[in-house]
């Protein structure tokens, strides 16, 4: 494999985990919050992955999704 086709599967890896994240986050708000409104879910597909991991802690402890995206 070249250098070029090496970067390109690690890229597609990287996002595809992104992509698995923020549909298990999504996941976790829609069974706590009910429906996700559409700012937030945008948000959730942009985020990176440290952003993810960032918003799936305070789940553990938010009352409501409004929370989670406060600084």
């Amino acid at each position: 494999m070249q250098k070029g086709e090496v970067l390109g599967m690690q890229k597609g890896e990287v996002l595809g985990m992104q992509k698995g994240e923020a549909s298990l986050l999504v996941h976790l708000f829609e069974r706590k919050f009910g429906t996700i409104p559409k700012q937030y879910l945008a948000k959730i597909q942009q985020a990176e992955s440290h952003k993810l991991l960032e918003w799936a802690d305070k789940i553990l402890e938010a009352n409501h999704l409004q929370m989670i995206f406060e600084n």
